[in-house]
């Protein structure tokens, strides 16, 4: 078989792929959060027909609902920037990015800790990124079940 016709990868050199892997992972976590906070905010219209970017979603998302959600928001945009960065110049090593909003964000959240390491710091972040999305979608559905059984009680009398 001739294999001159074949695609040679060439291996990158100084690619950190255990950050851009936990960077990507964060990033898809924090998208799928969207997705579903979103769909929680407005359940009647069809999610499954759009195809939004990231970017799209996070416009979409009503940071003023959130406490100190403008720094949710900056963090949340701040970290989409990280991966296309990252997307285009996979050489760039973790302690060259900037992380300020991240740090905002966990300052502002009084987090119990702030770590000065990347990998640290967005652990500590999508910790408690998520926990803020999952109470969110927690609480909506525990009040969108309360209105229907509500609901239920008024059209039975």
């Amino acid at each position: 078989m001739d294999e001159s016709n074949f695609l040679q990868l060439v291996p990158h050199k100084n690619v950190d792929f255990a950050f851009m892997g936990y960077l990507l992972a964060c990033h898809l976590l924090i998208e799928h959060y969207l997705d579903e906070f979103l769909e929680s905010r407005a359940p009647d219209l069809t999610w499954d027909g759009p195809r939004l970017t990231f970017s799209q979603k996070a416009a979409l998302f009503p940071h003023a609902l959130f406490p100190n959600g403008d720094e949710v928001i900056a963090a949340v945009r701040h970290i989409n920037a990280l991966r296309n960065k990252l997307a285009h110049r996979p050489e760039t090593q973790p302690d060259e990015f900037d992380y300020l909003p991240l740090i905002r964000f966990l300052e502002k959240s009084k987090a119990e800790e702030v770590p000065q390491q990347p990998m640290e710091l967005l652990e500590v972040f999508i910790n408690m990124l998520s926990a803020g999305f999952l109470g969110w979608l927690a609480s909506d559905a525990y009040r969108t079940r309360w209105r229907q059984i509500r609901q239920q009680a008024t059209d039975e009398n």
